[in-house]
């Protein structure tokens, strides 16, 4: 690194972040992957308010959020509270954050 204005010194302590790649990836929370024998899963509702185990392929982990990298689409709606009470083909209550739809 230049150091034409000799901000930086020896032993001085940084953290740094570099930016190497950028990617356009379907991101969930974290709390709606669930793992069984068959590996990561999810229960996907539909418009019914029915859940359907979904098995999907994830990718990195950054903030809470998983990349899904096959299994889900777009505008899919995920279960993120009370999974490990589910059943395929079970019917679930959806609750939404009012300022979300605002």
């Amino acid at each position: 690194l230049p150091n034409s204005n000799e901000a930086l010194f020896p032993n001085q302590f940084v953290n740094v972040r570099l930016h190497v790649d950028s990617q356009k990836l379907l991101a969930i929370p974290s709390a709606a992957v669930q793992y069984g024998s068959s590996g990561a899963f999810v229960y996907v509702v539909d418009q019914e308010s029915l859940v359907k185990l979904q098995n999907i392929e994830t990718g990195q982990t950054y903030n809470n959020m998983v990349a899904v990298l096959a299994g889900l689409e777009k505008g899919d709606r995920v279960v993120i509270e009370g999974a490990d009470r589910l059943r395929d083909g079970s019917k679930v209550e959806v609750i939404t954050d009012d300022k979300q739809q605002e």
